[in-house]
């Protein structure tokens, strides 16, 4: 039986995270999720003692699931769980010293997945290659108006790496294909992650751009408010059978539009995946495939930023830290590669500009140092 106290403190932590970090309806969700898995662990005994509870925390996910899935947890549930329950005891202690003593700094860093446990599995990226946004492309939806937004969708969020909730709530207004630029403002409605402000840009691939502003051209002729609106029936084909621009769409916007639009989202994505022979990955994963995109193409570190920068990180850190591990095709590759790199690049003074791109770049070199620990 799950610690009443326990449950209403866990409780007032996502009031915290919703009123005073202001975080999204669905990161909040996903918090909630989290923290299940520490109600759970600790079960009658306070959060005050947790640092007593016999196995720990990391070796009790090991075996957890609270979804009712016969799996263990991926690397990168483990990893954001144990970040969520440092988090949430640190906050415990900073508002309550004296009650929540025994939770120090200390002791709280050691909630970490063992390595043992993280190297003992290989980890596969998943994301929509460049090759499958190409072939989703490439199909001929021209006469049905639903996957045509679709193929719109999946174009969009390859090429600006959005998240799907800021994608779903996203006004006309704030896309300009000409200039390849999304204006992610929370002040237009856009539901960006912790309120997030940016101008960001669209990546410049021709074919999946030409997909966006036949799309853009007949959302904003159509009198549409939002960029992926809601689809009614009631639109009409001309004498050949085209469809016509008279289209009525919902304006509403708000969480509960964009709950709505996800289901058809992910119905019109799963209906393109088959049409393409390809295998459905969630809306998510067109992020991954625009950052892996840029990080493979990337030729410095300005570049690596920039990629970085245009899907709203913190830091290059970050970044690395969820789409950096390379795949095995990639590394293979890469060493395949190695023989091939003379002059500048692999030289003596590509290592110079190396160390000064660096130096200049603390960052990075600081991301460097974590990463060979």
């Amino acid at each position: 039986m799950i610690d009443r106290e326990n449950y209403k403190k866990a409780r007032l932590y996502m009031d915290y995270l919703t009123g005073t970090l202001q975080n999204t309806p669905d990161t909040v969700r996903h918090r909630w999720g989290e923290l299940k898995h520490l109600l759970l662990w600790a079960d009658k005994t306070p959060f005050s003692e947790a640092r007593r509870i016999d196995p720990s925390f990391q070796t009790y996910l090991e075996t957890a699931r609270n979804d009712g899935k016969d799996i263990p947890l991926s690397p990168a549930s483990l990893g954001k769980t144990c970040q969520v329950a440092r988090r949430f005891f640190t906050w415990l202690h900073g508002n309550d010293p004296k009650g929540y003593k025994e939770l120090t700094p200390s002791w709280i860093d050691t909630i970490k997945p063992s390595k043992r446990k993280l190297q003992s599995e290989v980890f596969i990226h998943e994301f929509y290659s460049f090759e499958e946004i190409k072939a989703i492309a490439a199909l001929d939806v021209s006469n049905d108006l639903f996957l045509r937004s679709s193929q719109a969708a999946a174009a969009f969020l390859y090429l600006s790496g959005m998240r799907a909730a800021a994608f779903l709530s996203l006004p006309v207004s704030c896309v300009d294909i000409k200039k390849r630029r999304v204006s992610q403002l929370p002040s237009m409605g856009v539901l960006t992650k912790n309120r997030k402000a940016a101008i960001t840009s669209l990546l410049d691939i021709k074919d999946l751009l030409n997909i966006c502003a036949a799309w853009d051209e007949f959302v904003k002729g159509a009198g549409g408010v939002l960029w992926y609106p809601r689809l009614e029936s009631n639109f009409y084909r001309d004498e050949e059978g085209s469809i016509g621009s008279s289209v009525f769409m919902s304006k509403d916007q708000g969480i509960r539009s964009v709950n709505g639009r996800r289901a058809a989202l992910v119905d019109g994505l799963k209906r393109l995946c088959i049409m393409a022979g390809i295998a459905y990955k969630s809306p998510h994963k067109f992020r991954h495939g625009h950052v892996i995109y840029g990080m493979k193409r990337a030729r410095n570190i300005a570049q690596l930023k920039a990629v970085s920068q245009n899907v709203m990180h913190g830091s290059l850190s970050i970044t690395d830290g969820i789409y950096g591990g390379l795949s095995a095709d990639d590394i293979g590759r890469s060493l395949a590669d190695l023989e091939n790199n003379q002059g500048e690049a692999g030289g003596p003074a590509g290592m110079l500009a190396l160390l000064k791109s660096l130096q200049d770049n603390p960052d990075v070199l600081n991301m460097l140092i974590e990463r060979s620990k």
